[in-house]
Protein backbone atom coordinates (compact mmCIF):
# COMPACT_ATOMS: atom_id res chain seq x y z
CA UNK A 1 0.00 0.00 0.00
CA UNK A 2 1.52 3.28 -1.07
CA UNK A 3 2.18 5.48 1.92
CA UNK A 4 4.28 8.11 0.18
CA UNK A 5 2.71 11.23 -1.20
CA UNK A 6 2.92 11.39 -4.97
CA UNK A 7 2.84 14.47 -7.11
CA UNK A 8 1.61 16.69 -4.30
CA UNK A 9 -1.55 14.61 -3.95
CA UNK A 10 -2.72 12.30 -1.21
CA UNK A 11 -2.23 8.58 -0.96
CA UNK A 12 -4.60 5.69 -0.30
CA UNK A 13 -3.84 5.70 3.43
CA UNK A 14 -5.01 9.33 3.58
CA UNK A 15 -8.24 8.34 1.85
CA UNK A 16 -8.78 5.37 4.16
CA UNK A 17 -8.32 7.46 7.31
CA UNK A 18 -10.51 10.26 6.00
CA UNK A 19 -13.33 7.96 4.89
CA UNK A 20 -13.04 6.01 8.13
CA UNK A 21 -13.44 9.19 10.17
CA UNK A 22 -16.47 10.25 8.13
CA UNK A 23 -18.10 6.88 8.78
CA UNK A 24 -17.43 7.24 12.51
CA UNK A 25 -19.15 10.65 12.56
CA UNK A 26 -22.05 9.35 10.49
CA UNK A 27 -22.32 6.30 12.74
CA UNK A 28 -22.97 8.52 15.76
CA UNK A 29 -25.83 10.25 13.96
CA UNK A 30 -27.36 7.47 11.88
CA UNK A 31 -30.37 5.31 12.80
CA UNK A 32 -29.71 2.08 14.69
CA UNK A 33 -30.10 -0.21 11.68
CA UNK A 34 -27.32 1.72 9.91
CA UNK A 35 -25.03 2.00 12.95
CA UNK A 36 -24.49 -1.76 13.13
CA UNK A 37 -23.22 -1.88 9.55
CA UNK A 38 -20.92 1.10 10.11
CA UNK A 39 -19.40 0.15 13.46
CA UNK A 40 -18.56 -3.37 12.37
CA UNK A 41 -15.68 -1.89 10.35
CA UNK A 42 -15.17 1.85 11.00
CA UNK A 43 -13.22 1.68 14.28
CA UNK A 44 -11.48 -1.68 13.58
CA UNK A 45 -10.18 -0.22 10.32
CA UNK A 46 -8.18 2.41 12.22
CA UNK A 47 -6.46 -0.26 14.31
CA UNK A 48 -5.68 -2.26 11.15
CA UNK A 49 -4.28 0.82 9.40
CA UNK A 50 -2.20 1.66 12.47
CA UNK A 51 -0.85 -1.90 12.51
CA UNK A 52 0.05 -1.71 8.82
CA UNK A 53 1.98 1.52 9.40
CA UNK A 54 3.60 0.35 12.65
CA UNK A 55 7.37 0.12 12.77
CA UNK A 56 9.01 -1.30 15.91
CA UNK A 57 11.82 0.76 17.37
CA UNK A 58 14.16 1.08 20.30
CA UNK A 59 12.23 2.00 23.45
CA UNK A 60 13.64 5.49 23.87
CA UNK A 61 12.68 6.42 20.32
CA UNK A 62 9.33 4.63 20.65
CA UNK A 63 8.36 6.55 23.79
CA UNK A 64 9.58 9.84 22.34
CA UNK A 65 7.50 9.45 19.16
CA UNK A 66 4.38 8.30 20.95
CA UNK A 67 4.66 10.92 23.66
CA UNK A 68 4.53 13.60 20.98
CA UNK A 69 2.06 11.88 18.68
CA UNK A 70 -0.35 10.20 21.14
CA UNK A 71 0.22 10.75 24.86
CA UNK A 72 0.44 14.54 25.04
CA UNK A 73 -2.42 15.11 22.53
CA UNK A 74 -4.52 12.57 24.47
CA UNK A 75 -4.23 14.37 27.80
CA UNK A 76 -4.62 17.86 26.33
CA UNK A 77 -7.58 17.03 24.09
CA UNK A 78 -9.30 14.91 26.73
CA UNK A 79 -8.88 17.79 29.19
CA UNK A 80 -10.59 20.10 26.69
CA UNK A 81 -13.52 17.65 26.45
CA UNK A 82 -13.76 17.52 30.24
CA UNK A 83 -13.81 21.32 30.39
CA UNK A 84 -16.54 21.43 27.74
CA UNK A 85 -18.81 19.14 29.74
CA UNK A 86 -17.99 21.08 32.92
CA UNK A 87 -19.46 24.16 31.24
CA UNK A 88 -22.45 22.12 30.07
CA UNK A 89 -23.10 20.85 33.61
CA UNK A 90 -22.73 24.33 35.06
CA UNK A 91 -25.24 25.61 32.49
CA UNK A 92 -27.75 22.86 33.34
CA UNK A 93 -27.07 23.12 37.06
CA UNK A 94 -25.74 19.57 37.49
CA UNK A 95 -22.11 20.35 38.29
CA UNK A 96 -20.72 19.13 41.62
CA UNK A 97 -17.41 18.95 43.49
CA UNK A 98 -16.72 15.37 42.36
CA UNK A 99 -16.91 16.22 38.66
CA UNK A 100 -13.21 16.91 38.08
CA UNK A 101 -11.80 14.07 40.26
CA UNK A 102 -14.13 11.54 38.63
CA UNK A 103 -13.39 12.91 35.15
CA UNK A 104 -9.64 12.78 35.82
CA UNK A 105 -9.97 9.13 36.86
CA UNK A 106 -11.82 8.39 33.60
CA UNK A 107 -9.01 10.05 31.69
CA UNK A 108 -6.40 7.90 33.46
CA UNK A 109 -8.13 4.61 32.66
CA UNK A 110 -9.55 5.53 29.23
CA UNK A 111 -13.23 5.33 30.23
CA UNK A 112 -15.44 6.71 27.46
CA UNK A 113 -18.76 7.03 29.29
CA UNK A 114 -17.75 8.58 32.61
CA UNK A 115 -17.99 7.60 36.27
CA UNK A 116 -20.56 9.11 38.61
CA UNK A 117 -21.01 12.72 37.60
CA UNK A 118 -17.65 12.82 35.83
CA UNK A 119 -17.20 13.07 32.07
CA UNK A 120 -15.57 10.23 30.18
CA UNK A 121 -12.79 10.67 27.68
CA UNK A 122 -15.33 10.10 24.88
CA UNK A 123 -13.81 8.95 21.56
CA UNK A 124 -10.30 9.63 22.87
CA UNK A 125 -10.39 6.13 24.37
CA UNK A 126 -9.15 5.09 20.93
CA UNK A 127 -5.90 7.04 21.30
CA UNK A 128 -5.22 5.55 24.74
CA UNK A 129 -6.01 2.04 23.49
CA UNK A 130 -3.83 2.53 20.43
CA UNK A 131 -0.87 3.51 22.62
CA UNK A 132 -1.29 0.44 24.83
CA UNK A 133 -1.59 -1.74 21.72
CA UNK A 134 1.60 -0.28 20.29
CA UNK A 135 3.43 -0.95 23.56
CA UNK A 136 2.50 -4.64 23.36
CA UNK A 137 3.41 -4.81 19.68
CA UNK A 138 6.78 -3.14 20.23
CA UNK A 139 7.60 -5.49 23.10
CA UNK A 140 6.77 -8.62 21.09
CA UNK A 141 7.61 -7.66 17.49
CA UNK A 142 10.38 -10.28 17.13
CA UNK A 143 8.38 -13.10 18.78
CA UNK A 144 5.69 -14.17 16.32
CA UNK A 145 4.54 -17.07 18.51
CA UNK A 146 3.96 -14.71 21.44
CA UNK A 147 1.96 -12.34 19.25
CA UNK A 148 -0.25 -15.20 18.07
CA UNK A 149 -0.72 -16.34 21.66
CA UNK A 150 -1.69 -12.83 22.78
CA UNK A 151 -4.25 -12.58 19.96
CA UNK A 152 -5.83 -15.90 20.93
CA UNK A 153 -5.76 -15.05 24.64
CA UNK A 154 -7.27 -11.60 23.96
CA UNK A 155 -10.14 -12.99 21.89
CA UNK A 156 -10.76 -15.70 24.49
CA UNK A 157 -10.92 -13.02 27.18
CA UNK A 158 -13.48 -10.87 25.32
CA UNK A 159 -15.65 -13.92 24.61
CA UNK A 160 -15.54 -14.82 28.32
CA UNK A 161 -16.39 -11.24 29.31
CA UNK A 162 -19.34 -11.26 26.90
CA UNK A 163 -20.61 -14.59 28.23
CA UNK A 164 -20.40 -13.38 31.84
CA UNK A 165 -21.74 -9.90 30.96
CA UNK A 166 -18.60 -8.24 32.35
CA UNK A 167 -18.51 -4.61 31.23
CA UNK A 168 -15.39 -2.62 32.04
CA UNK A 169 -15.19 0.70 30.25
CA UNK A 170 -11.44 1.14 30.06
CA UNK A 171 -8.71 1.21 27.43
CA UNK A 172 -6.97 -1.53 29.41
CA UNK A 173 -9.76 -3.93 28.47
CA UNK A 174 -10.50 -2.39 25.07
CA UNK A 175 -7.03 -3.40 23.95
CA UNK A 176 -8.18 -7.04 24.10
CA UNK A 177 -10.39 -6.54 21.05
CA UNK A 178 -8.19 -3.92 19.39
CA UNK A 179 -4.94 -5.90 19.47
CA UNK A 180 -5.98 -8.69 17.03
CA UNK A 181 -7.03 -6.08 14.45
CA UNK A 182 -3.76 -4.22 14.95
CA UNK A 183 -1.78 -7.44 14.52
CA UNK A 184 -3.69 -8.22 11.32
CA UNK A 185 -2.52 -4.88 9.97
CA UNK A 186 1.06 -5.70 11.00
CA UNK A 187 0.84 -9.07 9.26
CA UNK A 188 -0.37 -7.69 5.94
CA UNK A 189 2.62 -7.47 3.63
CA UNK A 190 3.10 -4.81 0.99
CA UNK A 191 3.08 -7.63 -1.58
CA UNK A 192 -0.60 -8.34 -0.89
CA UNK A 193 -1.42 -4.65 -1.08
CA UNK A 194 0.29 -4.45 -4.45
CA UNK A 195 -2.04 -7.17 -5.72
CA UNK A 196 -5.03 -5.17 -4.48
CA UNK A 197 -3.69 -2.09 -6.26
CA UNK A 198 -3.73 -4.01 -9.54
CA UNK A 199 -7.47 -4.78 -9.38
CA UNK A 200 -8.77 -1.41 -10.71
CA UNK A 201 -6.74 -1.84 -13.90
CA UNK A 202 -8.29 -5.28 -14.49
CA UNK A 203 -11.92 -4.09 -14.32
CA UNK A 204 -14.05 -1.41 -15.94
CA UNK A 205 -15.81 1.32 -13.97
CA UNK A 206 -19.17 -0.45 -13.91
CA UNK A 207 -17.63 -3.60 -12.44
CA UNK A 208 -15.78 -1.58 -9.80
CA UNK A 209 -18.92 0.30 -8.72
CA UNK A 210 -20.92 -2.95 -8.62
CA UNK A 211 -18.30 -4.69 -6.46
CA UNK A 212 -18.10 -1.76 -4.04
CA UNK A 213 -21.88 -1.58 -3.68
CA UNK A 214 -22.04 -5.33 -3.21
CA UNK A 215 -19.23 -5.16 -0.65
CA UNK A 216 -20.87 -2.48 1.47
CA UNK A 217 -24.20 -4.33 1.20
CA UNK A 218 -22.45 -7.40 2.62
CA UNK A 219 -21.10 -5.27 5.46
CA UNK A 220 -24.63 -4.07 6.20
CA UNK A 221 -25.88 -7.66 6.34
CA UNK A 222 -23.00 -8.68 8.62
CA UNK A 223 -23.75 -5.72 10.86
CA UNK A 224 -27.45 -6.60 10.92
CA UNK A 225 -26.80 -10.14 12.15
CA UNK A 226 -23.88 -9.26 14.41
CA UNK A 227 -25.47 -6.27 16.13
CA UNK A 228 -23.57 -3.33 17.55
CA UNK A 229 -19.79 -3.56 17.83
CA UNK A 230 -18.77 -1.39 20.79
CA UNK A 231 -15.01 -1.43 20.84
CA UNK A 232 -14.94 1.18 23.62
CA UNK A 233 -16.33 -1.62 25.79
CA UNK A 234 -14.50 -4.54 24.13
CA UNK A 235 -17.92 -5.70 22.90
CA UNK A 236 -17.89 -7.54 19.56
CA UNK A 237 -21.66 -7.88 19.20
CA UNK A 238 -23.32 -11.26 18.69
CA UNK A 239 -20.45 -13.08 17.02
CA UNK A 240 -16.70 -12.67 17.41
CA UNK A 241 -16.24 -14.29 13.97
CA UNK A 242 -18.55 -11.79 12.23
CA UNK A 243 -16.85 -8.95 14.09
CA UNK A 244 -13.39 -10.00 12.87
CA UNK A 245 -14.55 -10.68 9.30
CA UNK A 246 -16.49 -7.41 9.15
CA UNK A 247 -13.54 -5.37 10.44
CA UNK A 248 -11.11 -6.91 7.96
CA UNK A 249 -13.52 -6.88 5.00
CA UNK A 250 -14.56 -3.27 5.63
CA UNK A 251 -10.92 -2.19 5.77
CA UNK A 252 -10.25 -3.93 2.46
CA UNK A 253 -13.15 -1.98 0.92
CA UNK A 254 -11.75 1.28 2.30
CA UNK A 255 -8.35 0.34 0.88
CA UNK A 256 -9.90 -0.34 -2.51
CA UNK A 257 -11.64 3.04 -2.53
CA UNK A 258 -8.37 4.66 -1.44
CA UNK A 259 -6.53 2.98 -4.30
CA UNK A 260 -9.11 4.25 -6.80
CA UNK A 261 -8.61 7.85 -5.62
CA UNK A 262 -4.90 7.64 -4.82
CA UNK A 263 -3.22 10.97 -5.59
CA UNK A 264 -6.52 12.88 -5.84
CA UNK A 265 -7.46 15.51 -3.27
CA UNK A 266 -10.72 17.44 -2.94
CA UNK A 267 -9.97 21.06 -2.03
CA UNK A 268 -7.24 19.72 0.32
CA UNK A 269 -9.96 18.13 2.47
CA UNK A 270 -8.45 14.64 2.33
CA UNK A 271 -4.94 15.74 3.30
CA UNK A 272 -6.22 17.98 6.08
CA UNK A 273 -8.49 15.36 7.60
CA UNK A 274 -5.89 12.63 7.31
CA UNK A 275 -3.41 14.57 9.41
CA UNK A 276 -6.01 16.03 11.80
CA UNK A 277 -7.91 12.85 12.60
CA UNK A 278 -7.18 13.19 16.31
CA UNK A 279 -8.82 16.65 16.40
CA UNK A 280 -11.99 15.38 14.74
CA UNK A 281 -11.98 12.39 17.03
CA UNK A 282 -11.83 14.58 20.16
CA UNK A 283 -14.05 17.52 19.28
CA UNK A 284 -16.77 15.84 17.23
CA UNK A 285 -18.59 15.41 20.55
CA UNK A 286 -19.27 19.17 20.67
CA UNK A 287 -21.23 18.96 17.40
CA UNK A 288 -22.88 15.66 18.28
CA UNK A 289 -23.96 16.88 21.71
CA UNK A 290 -25.38 20.10 20.25
CA UNK A 291 -27.33 18.21 17.59
CA UNK A 292 -28.68 15.78 20.18
CA UNK A 293 -29.86 18.62 22.42
CA UNK A 294 -31.63 20.32 19.50
CA UNK A 295 -33.25 17.02 18.54
CA UNK A 296 -34.51 16.45 22.09
CA UNK A 297 -35.70 20.02 22.66
CA UNK A 298 -37.63 20.35 19.42
CA UNK A 299 -38.46 16.64 18.99
CA UNK A 300 -36.99 16.53 15.50
CA UNK A 301 -37.09 12.80 14.78
CA UNK A 302 -35.86 13.05 11.18
CA UNK A 303 -32.46 14.33 12.36
CA UNK A 304 -31.51 10.68 12.64
CA UNK A 305 -32.94 9.52 9.32
CA UNK A 306 -30.47 8.02 6.85
CA UNK A 307 -30.38 10.96 4.44
CA UNK A 308 -30.47 13.75 7.03
CA UNK A 309 -27.88 12.12 9.28
CA UNK A 310 -25.61 11.69 6.25
CA UNK A 311 -25.91 15.40 5.41
CA UNK A 312 -25.30 16.39 9.04
CA UNK A 313 -22.21 14.18 9.16
CA UNK A 314 -20.96 15.74 5.94
CA UNK A 315 -21.48 19.25 7.35
CA UNK A 316 -19.57 18.36 10.53
CA UNK A 317 -16.86 16.76 8.43
CA UNK A 318 -16.41 19.90 6.31
CA UNK A 319 -16.62 22.18 9.37
CA UNK A 320 -13.53 20.48 10.78
CA UNK A 321 -11.36 21.55 7.84
CA UNK A 322 -10.76 25.14 9.07
CA UNK A 323 -10.62 23.89 12.68
CA UNK A 324 -7.83 21.42 11.88
CA UNK A 325 -5.94 24.03 9.84
CA UNK A 326 -6.14 26.52 12.69
CA UNK A 327 -5.00 23.98 15.28
CA UNK A 328 -2.14 22.81 13.08
CA UNK A 329 -0.94 26.40 12.68
CA UNK A 330 -1.52 27.77 16.19
CA UNK A 331 -1.54 24.68 18.44
CA UNK A 332 0.48 22.00 16.62
CA UNK A 333 1.10 20.18 19.91
CA UNK A 334 -2.53 18.98 19.75
CA UNK A 335 -1.93 17.12 16.48
CA UNK A 336 1.48 15.78 17.46
CA UNK A 337 3.27 18.33 15.28
CA UNK A 338 2.13 16.50 12.15
CA UNK A 339 3.14 17.94 8.79
CA UNK A 340 1.67 17.85 5.27
CA UNK A 341 -1.43 19.87 6.15
CA UNK A 342 -2.02 22.37 3.33
CA UNK A 343 -1.80 26.05 4.29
Amino acid sequence: MNTVKQGGGVNNIDWMKTLGMFFIIWGHLSPEYIKDGIYIFSVPSFFIISGFLFKPSEWRLFLSKNKKGLIVPYFLLTSSVILFFALVKIFFGSFDALYFPQSFLCMLIGDQNGLGNGAGCQAMWFVYTLFLTKVIANATYDKWWLRVFICIASLTAVVYMKAKDIQIYSSFTNVLLAYPFFEFGCAVSHRYMKKLEELPSLMNRTEIIFLLLLGFACLYVMGYYNGMVQMYNADYGNSIILCLIGGVFGTILLAFVGILFNGIDVCDIIAIHSKGTIITLAWQIVFLFTIEQISLKYNIAHLHSVSFSFLLALCIFIAFVPIIKFVNKRLPILVGYRDRIPK
